[in-house]
């Protein structure tokens, strides 16, 4: 959490650091907890490595007898106390919030989380090497070229759990069993592409699945651009790396483009001699800044898929940089962005 220089709230009164918000929330939550009856809660305050939010500051409510401890993070409610909120409602807020997860049934076992028993419930997910560096150093990872990686979850419902190193040590699965189970495991239809206008202007159940049309041999209609993602457009930008769709894909479109659009999905342009990819790359740089959530921020670089690989096409800069790049996807570009 950057420092914060302390100023005054909307009522006049001093505004408290982050590191003082955090000590009189816990304070605060502990009085509310001891007018709550049954078992003592204790709150322990460590940091935890979150996918494309970093390192936060973690407040896990422990119960007696529960092996699950849901956690809060401060720099979420601190952004609350700063728009006004007051702590004391804030605390009450939160320790409400707690105790309705303890009796929430999580699909996950309290007693033995052995990830063997979990092996068709593993899927994979696209992240930002640079922005998941500590992810990095605590889960296993399967490098994907240009800078992402794909990482493993055990994905149950609603309810979604990140494989770390710790989880693999007792599995008897390598880390590239593991990658080859969470991609064998999406099913076939997962992946699914749409024209971007037939996304933006027709209904959902008027849309035209163009994957799966063409595994049914009709014909795909043509678009000058394209967004890629899963069923549930959540997490959908591995869909690139689903088993078979960059083939696929390269079937359809032949060498394509692809912008990081989020998180979440890929628009695709097929290679022509009207992109320029320089002005793509700015337009992605821009867009990462001014329209894409920070926490579903991909990647600043335009990509290109060929053959079958995916590689740099233009590293990402600010617009109006002027610094030459390489546009010849080879691996010199990826070095050139400094993402190894």
């Amino acid at each position: 959490m950057p420092a914060r220089q302390p100023t005054a709230n909307g009522k006049g009164e001093r505004m408290l650091s982050f590191t003082e918000f955090t000590e009189e929330l816990i304070t605060d939550c502990k009085t509310v907890l001891r007018s709550e009856p049954g078992d003592s809660i204790e709150i322990e305050k460590g940091t935890v490595n979150k996918p494309q939010k970093g390192t936060l500051t973690g407040l896990r409510f422990i119960k007696e007898g529960n092996r699950v401890a849901p956690t809060l993070y401060a720099e979420d409610l601190y952004a609350r106390y700063t728009q006004g909120h007051p702590i004391d409602k804030i605390a009450h807020e939160a320790v409400e919030s707690i105790m309705q997860s303890f009796d929430i049934s999580l699909p996950f076992p309290e007693d033995d989380f052995d990830l063997k028993d979990m092996v068709s419930d593993i899927r994979p997910r696209l992240l930002s090497k640079e922005r998941n560096h500590k992810i990095a150093e605590t889960a296993p990872y399967m490098d994907v070229g240009g800078g992402l990686m794909l990482i493993a979850d055990v994905v149950r419902g609603d309810f979604r759990a990140m494989v770390t190193k710790e989880m693999m040590i007792d599995s008897d699965i390598t880390d590239d069993e593991l990658f080859e189970i969470a991609l064998d495991n999406v099913p076939e239809d997962e992946a699914v592409l749409f024209g971007l206008p037939d996304m933006i202007y027709t209904p959902p159940e008027e849309r035209t699945e163009l994957l799966g049309a063409g595994r049914d041999g009709s014909a795909a209609e043509d678009f000058d651009v394209y967004i890629l993602s899963n069923r549930d457009m959540f997490w959908g930008a591995a869909a690139l790396f689903y088993t078979g769709v960059m083939d696929r894909l390269r079937e359809m479109l032949g060498d394509f483009y692809v912008i990081p659009s989020s998180v979440h999905e890929l628009l695709l342009l097929p290679v022509t001699a009207d992109a320029d990819p320089k002005n793509i790359s700015q337009m992605i740089w821009s867009a990462n800044r001014s329209v894409v959530d920070e926490e579903e921020v991909l990647s600043d670089d335009l990509y290109i898929c060929e053959s079958d690989s995916l590689k740099i096409a233009v590293c990402g800069r600010p617009p109006g940089d002027t610094e030459p790049d390489s546009t010849d996807g080879s691996n010199e570009d990826n070095a050139a962005c400094d993402l190894e």
